[in-house]
């Protein structure tokens, strides 16, 4: 008797182990060993990993006293899977990050595998955080909407410009350029005519 398997649900794409699961039966909590998370490394071609600088367990979290109803793949009570800090050097897409990283809320996440010792030689970056974001230099203003362009010249702005900016908080291996400096990344606008032009036949440009 052949027994059929049918998997009802959304698929995950997460494939590994929790952080925990792998730093706790190694030792010294796994200092100095590299860890890739199998989501990057299905996504992008550039060598993504981590290297452990630093970890610290953290204790299970207590279930509450009173029972809660929780749905079978609700993992917030006992069977959540234990969180542990993590201080990593990381190398995200063939870049060196300058700064570390700390991994604590998406350590409990089935995602992280370890790299043999062996085959450590064959994880490395291949440009630092700095050279990445000298060749990637944004310009310092990008074109408007004509629409939005046209209202602006008929208000009095004579050349209407969009001024880019850059959000610091967020880790970025893209930079604006400075006064006088040349980007090298161009965007445009995008707005040609268009494919259709017998959609817009009869109609009144003048706004």
């Amino acid at each position: 008797m052949t027994t059929t398997l049918k998997y009802v649900g959304k698929p995950t794409s997460l494939v590994g182990k929790t952080l925990w699961e792998i730093l706790g039966n190694l030792k010294d909590f796994g200092v100095g060993r590299i860890i890739v998370r199998n989501s990057q490394t299905t996504r992008y071609k550039e060598p993504c990993f981590m290297r452990v600088l630093e970890v610290k367990a953290q204790p299970n979290e207590v279930p509450p006293k009173f029972k809660i109803f929780r749905p079978p793949n609700d993992l917030r009570d006992k069977d959540r899977p234990r969180q542990v800090y993590a201080l990593c050097e990381v190398v995200f897409r063939g870049v060196k990050m300058e700064t570390l990283q700390l991994l604590q809320g998406e350590s409990s996440v089935p995602d992280f595998q370890l790299i043999p010792k062996h085959l450590e030689k064959n994880y490395k970056f291949t440009k630092t955080e700095a050279q990445r974001k000298e060749e990637n230099i944004l310009p310092r203003y990008l074109e408007f909407p004509p629409f939005l362009k046209d209202i602006l010249v008929k208000n009095g702005v004579k050349e209407p410009k969009l001024k880019t900016v850059d959000n610091p908080a967020i880790k970025s291996l893209y930079r604006v350029a400075k006064e006088g400096e040349e980007p090298t990344r161009k965007f445009e606008s995008g707005f040609d005519a268009t494919k259709c032009p017998k959609l817009y036949e009869g109609i009144n440009y003048d706004i």
